[in-house]
C-alpha cells in the first residue's frame, strides 16, 4: 500500500483510491476490499446455549450476593442474553 496524501490517494497494487472512496476492512482476516460489502452477521447459537446452560445451572439453589453492603445482586450477562 502506498499513501500519497497531498494528492487524498492511496494504491494497493494496481488500485488507485481517493480519499472519499468506501473501503470494507475484514476484522477476522484483515484483508481490504474496494467498497462496501454486505455484512454478514452471523450469532454462534449453539455456543450462547452452551453457556447459557451452565449460567442457569451455577444460579441453581444460589442467591447472589451484594459485593458492597447496601449494593443489590449484579447482572452476569449482557442485555437481551436471556
Amino acid at each position: 500500500m502506498h499513501i500519497d496524501l497531498a494528492r487524498g490517494k492511496c494504491r494497493f497494487s494496481a488500485v488507485e483510491l481517493s480519499e472519499v472512496d468506501i473501503i470494507s476492512i475484514d476484522g477476522g482476516s484483515g484483508c481490504i476490499y474496494a467498497g462496501a460489502v454486505k455484512m454478514v452477521v452471523e450469532k454462534p447459537f449453539d455456543f450462547l446455549e452452551k453457556v447459557a446452560r451452565w449460567e442457569r445451572s451455577a444460579r441453581v439453589g444460589k442467591v447472589p450476593s451484594a459485593t458492597k453492603p447496601g449494593q443489590g445482586p449484579i447482572c452476569l450477562t449482557a442485555p437481551g442474553m436471556g
